[in-house]
């Protein structure tokens, strides 16, 4: 098993929608939009400063993904993260891949100096809970809210 995890390029976008498709299918708030989603990763991609896309490769196919938000807490002064988008194709899970690219994510995101890592899950999806909480993660008491402009 060859595996590769690094930051995505422009070539790579059409794999990250392929991907992030897999993702929005499952979820109740957002639906596929190619060309959303294109836009997306090209602005994302162009922008180094405001986070990253990372890609992982399973012998040269792109098999798993997720996204990293740089922001800034005041709370703890100084650099944070926001992991989103995360996703492994249907056929490739239970395999170790996606821990493998969290633990490659969490220390690149460390490596960036940030102070804490953020993310958001379903209510109903308990196999990421469980997922995220074997990688560190905890329930915070905060609620997420939306605004859609």
């Amino acid at each position: 098993m060859n595996l590769r995890i690094r930051k995505a390029i422009a070539n790579d976008i059409s794999h990250l929608c392929s991907l992030l498709e897999i993702l929005l299918d499952q979820e109740a708030e957002f639906k596929p939009d190619r060309e959303l989603q294109e836009r997306g990763f090209k602005l994302l991609l162009a922008n180094p400063e405001k986070g990253f896309a990372v890609i992982t490769e399973l012998d040269g196919e792109a098999v798993a993904m997720c996204t990293v938000l740089m922001t800034i807490s005041t709370a703890l002064g100084g650099p944070a993260a926001v992991l989103e988008d995360v996703v492994v194709r249907p056929e490739h899970r239970g395999k170790g891949i996606g821990s493998a690219m969290i633990n490659e994510v969490k220390r690149m995101i460390e490596e960036a100096g940030c102070l804490r890592i953020s993310l958001l899950t379903d209510n109903d999806n308990a196999r990421g809970q469980k997922f995220y909480s074997s990688h560190g993660f905890t329930s915070s008491p905060m609620i997420p809210m939306r605004l859609i402009l």
